[in-house]
């Protein structure tokens, strides 16, 4: 029996459905242990509470103030809706995420010819596991908008192997549009436009033109040029609703100024370091030598090895991850954490995997043309049957590539998965509460001496816990380094010394301060305000070897 179109249409929508979950599940079991950790990252933290206090129908910026726009917030929002205001949802979120971004790199692997499928899972894996050593583990920003831009450069590339510069408007529409939502979740992006117009150009422009009069050519060339004011309207729509959100709420100046001014400050106002540029390409070089190696090879296998069609593709994977590199490079200039790096994993993801598959996938121990023969008769010899052979024949044919891709992920993820069982142990076999999560300690410690109008003031701790005991916050800048930084204060534009001043007549119940945190060498003023206060007003409650909890005087 011949199946219908519908049948056919929900096999496909279940296969694919299973892909992503496939997908989703791997990102799950090499990332379980960030389950059971409250707080990742000081900004995970800050983003929870922007996003929290979004929920309490304050605008952004002005209650909780961060320099970000507003599309992480937004997501973080959508994990609270979907599955509790909770560091749990957040997990889930970035497993979504991380599984998106596979699914659209087990995709992009369709475009090469031969053993894609194999490929595309492989891509996928290095991705999952390389984003374990790269500051991926937290729910940040970079982790959120890759699916958007992978997809950007995937439906580049489709457009690419079609030859076909006629296609849908939409499609160009399509791609402004992922690059859109993902500028902004992070301005960072605007760099990987630039990559994509690029790609869009050459062979848009480069492909002749019909045979035609000049007046219908220059038409022609209009009408190609069109493609990309389409993409552009595509890239801006989502910037477009983000300001106008501001615009009518009477509040673009603190938009304006937490997104432009701010970032200006902290980074273009600064002056380029070719010393620390040079160092952080090292350290990054270094941290993922195993996919930067992929990259340098791929230069002698583009003009030996490999397909026309290989070819173009590489190509395109190179420009995605070189013009992106030059632009975080050139835009924080001085100051570098890993996972401003992340962005350029899928497309090393995809350079390696295509490597392995190339050069380790097809090589087999025991030729097919020459096979070994006996010395025995042939009457005497047992003949294999057909599924040993094949099974033999697949192993012989990518046991290299096992090999390697096992080398692969016990490089990236032998710590995470020993990670992963201790916290199963000690959580769910010991019942231990709070397993090596501090924050979440300190926080079930406060929830029951606080009552719901009372402040307590983070100073120089993880804000995770402002978001834990639901405490209110005494001060717009929940960030700590916001006040008591080196350069942040000023980025943020606040003096230190009056929010101090200010956040102290609030008169917090609670003071939690890290035991061992040295911050006061880039405010030193800051800090002996803030210990001459907790003199005066405070007592030590509980001390231990992370945290110092500061308790009212009054209160007692």
């Amino acid at each position: 029996m011949t199946p219908t179109v519908s049948e056919s249409i929900s096999s496909k929508v279940k296969r694919e459905l299973g892909l992503f979950l496939g997908f989703f599940c791997a990102a799950i079991f090499f990332r379980f242990w960030t389950f059971f950790q409250s707080g990742l990252d000081w900004d995970e933290s800050l983003y929870m509470l922007v996003s929290q206090s979004m929920l309490d129908g304050k605008i952004p910026y002005i209650e909780i103030w961060d320099n970000k726009p507003v599309g992480i917030y937004l997501l973080y929002i959508l994990s609270f809706l979907l599955f509790g205001k909770s560091i749990f949802a957040l997990r889930l979120l970035s497993c979504g995420a991380i599984a998106a971004t596979c699914y659209v790199l087990y995709h992009f692997s369709q475009l090469w010819a031969g053993n894609a499928k194999l490929m595309g899972v492989i891509a996928a894996l290095l991705y999952i596991v390389s984003t374990l050593q790269n500051g991926g583990t937290a729910a940040n920003t970079e982790i959120f908008f890759i699916p958007f831009v992978a997809t950007a450069y995937y439906w580049v590339a489709a457009q690419w192997q079609e030859r076909n510069q006629s296609v849908s408007r939409w499609r160009y529409f399509a791609i402004g549009l992922c690059l859109g939502i993902a500028f902004i979740i992070k301005y960072v992006v605007i760099y990987d436009l630039v990559a994509i117009l690029l790609l869009l150009a050459v062979p848009l422009f480069l492909t002749p033109l019909h045979i035609a009069p000049l007046q219908k050519s220059r038409h022609q060339y209009f009408q190609r040029a069109g493609v990309f004011l389409i993409l552009l309207l595509g890239f801006l729509l989502p910037f477009f609703l983000m300001a106008s959100f501001f615009v009518l709420t009477g509040s673009f100046s603190d938009f304006f100024y937490a997104n432009f001014t701010a970032n200006k400050i902290r980074n273009i106002d600064r002056n380029f370091s070719l010393r620390v540029v040079i160092e952080t390409v090292v350290f990054q070089l270094r941290k993922n030598f195993p996919l930067w190696i992929g990259l340098a090879l791929i230069w002698p296998a583009l003009f030996k090895q490999i397909s026309s069609t290989e070819r173009r593709l590489s190509l395109l994977i190179l420009v995605w991850i070189l013009i992106p590199l030059l632009g975080i490079l050139l835009t924080f200039k001085v100051n570098f954490y890993d996972h401003y790096f992340l962005p350029l994993l899928p497309p090393l993801s995809l350079i390696t995997a295509f490597l392995g598959v190339k050069l380790l996938g097809g090589r087999n121990a025991l030729s097919d043309r020459h096979p070994r023969r006996s010395a025995l008769p042939e009457t005497s010899q047992t003949e294999p049957s057909p599924g040993w052979r094949t099974t033999r024949s697949l192993a012989q044919k990518y046991l290299p590539l096992l090999f390697a891709i096992a080398l692969f992920v016990g490089f990236y993820a032998a710590a995470d998965l020993q990670k992963s069982a201790k916290f199963f142990y000690f959580s769910y076999i010991k019942g231990v509460p709070h397993y090596q999560d501090k924050a979440a300690e300190v926080s079930a410690y406060l929830q029951p001496r606080i009552q719901p109008d009372d402040y307590i003031y983070v100073a120089d701790y993880d804000p995770v816990v402002y978001f834990l005991s639901k405490a209110k916050i005494p001060t717009r800048y929940a960030y700590p380094f916001f006040l008591m930084g080196e350069n942040l204060p000023k980025v943020a534009g606040v003096n230190s010394m009056q929010e101090l001043s200010a956040l102290m007549q609030k008169r917090p119940l609670y003071v939690v301060m890290s035991a061992t945190r040295k911050e006061e060498e880039y405010n030193r003023l800051f800090y002996s305000k803030l210990k001459a206060w907790l003199e005066q007003d405070y007592s030590l409650e509980r001390l231990d070897d992370e945290v110092k909890l500061y308790r009212r005087k009054s209160s007692l």
